[in-house]
């Protein structure tokens, strides 16, 4: 189980991840993450990102929180401040989802990967979506041939609801979770609410 501690409005921790607003000193380590082909393999149009396109990303980011007062946070580790992934809600722009729709999505480092990050991170920002922002639903996009993204997802609680064709015309499963459907699951799946 992840405990989730609101440290402010726009900070998550986790036991082991800080998860952060974005700042200006973190392109070089988030162009690291997409810069990587097989973190990418899955991700838009399958291929790694160049600097700019990362910095434009970057710049994104940042405006959705600008518009929406949330979005996708920085994922950095608390034992040593490296910053290793990222991980969030943003609106939904993808095919088959309905009118305000949020989607949840995460993203590691290779180096990262197996060892229940993306999970425990995901936890939290799902449980603040849901039981501090009051989000009606979350979605989750995951490339059919992506196991290990379907499997956290799963383990969040969302289920499959479609599979559609992204706007790169290749195919994508829908995953969904509703707030009632969070609130059935047992206590122990989902992180106590923030104190205060």
């Amino acid at each position: 189980m992840s405990v989730i501690d609101v440290t402010d409005g726009e900070t998550l921790s986790t036991p082991r991840l800080l998860l952060r607003r974005w700042r200006a000193d973190d392109l070089d380590a988030y162009h690291a993450l997409c810069g990587d082909p097989e973190v990418m393999r899955h991700v838009g149009a399958g291929v790694p990102y160049t600097r700019a396109q990362s910095s434009i990303s970057l710049d994104g980011f940042r405006a959705h929180w600008q518009r929406h007062g949330f979005g996708l946070l920085a994922a950095v580790e608390r034992d040593g401040g490296a910053l290793i992934g990222m991980l969030g809600v943003q609106r939904a722009g993808e095919p088959g989802v309905g009118p305000g729709d949020v989607e949840i999505g995460w993203r590691l480092m290779r180096s990262h990967w197996g060892r229940g990050l993306a999970t425990e991170g995901a936890t939290a920002v799902r449980d603040h979506a849901f039981g501090v922002l009051g989000f009606a639903r979350l979605v989750a996009f995951c490339r059919p041939a992506n196991r290990p993204s379907i499997r956290v997802a799963e383990q969040l609680g969302l289920t499959p609801v479609a599979t559609r064709c992204c706007r790169r015309g290749l195919p994508l499963l829908i995953l969904a979770l509703d707030h009632a459907q969070w609130l059935e699951r047992p206590a122990a799946a989902r992180s106590p609410e923030p104190a205060g």
